[in-house]
């Protein structure tokens, strides 16, 4: 019989980053901003994770502007809910342009053995499809993430696995946090 004090359930929330501005004249898709919304969104979000107990204890990001500011908000929402928690967004160049894999590849490598809560910042189509490799098929979180993955959605997944060791076969896509719903 397994020792079930010994599990540790570990997270993995997958955010796609806040609404942001068109690109500008220079046509550089890497350098557009949040948009006023944007900020708004991911603030809200943030603070809505932190009044579920949802609290990240590293970050990951692409490296593009607008992910480094929504993972800057999600940072200093959680240091201004706990001013002793102080996390430093860290970013993988691969995650600006590679697909679910990728960032299943990136959860895997990067993630601290002693991190309970990773929170992944990325962008669409990868951030969705790597949502759906959790999801049980047909299930209402499957179906939801078909209509589309807006902008400051997270998709929260858990997992008993190390984040080294995990696979869609060892964690599961377990709940949606899409702005403006409750």
């Amino acid at each position: 019989m397994q020792n079930l004090q010994n599990i540790v359930m570990r997270t993995i929330l997958l955010l796609r980053h806040a609404q942001a501005v068109l690109p500008d004249s220079s046509g550089k898709d890497f350098d557009r901003q949040l948009s006023s919304a944007g900020k708004t969104d991911a603030l809200q979000q943030a603070e809505r994770l932190i009044k579920s107990g949802i609290i990240p204890d590293f970050i990951l990001c692409s490296p593009a502007l607008r992910t480094l500011q929504t993972a800057e908000i999600f940072s200093a929402a959680i240091t201004s809910a706990f001013p002793e928690i102080s996390i430093t967004p860290q970013y993988a160049s691969s995650l600006y342009r590679t697909n679910a894999s990728g960032y299943l590849y990136e959860i895997r490598e990067q993630a601290p053995q002693d991190a309970q809560c990773v929170l992944l910042v990325g962008h669409n189509p990868s951030i969705e499809d790597c949502a759906l490799l959790f999801a049980q098929p047909d299930s209402p979180l499957a179906q939801r993430i078909g209509y589309g993955f807006p902008t400051a959605g997270v998709a929260q997944i858990e997992t008993n696995a190390e984040f080294a060791d995990i696979t869609p076969e060892n964690a599961r896509l377990t709940a949606l946090f899409l702005p403006q719903e409750d």
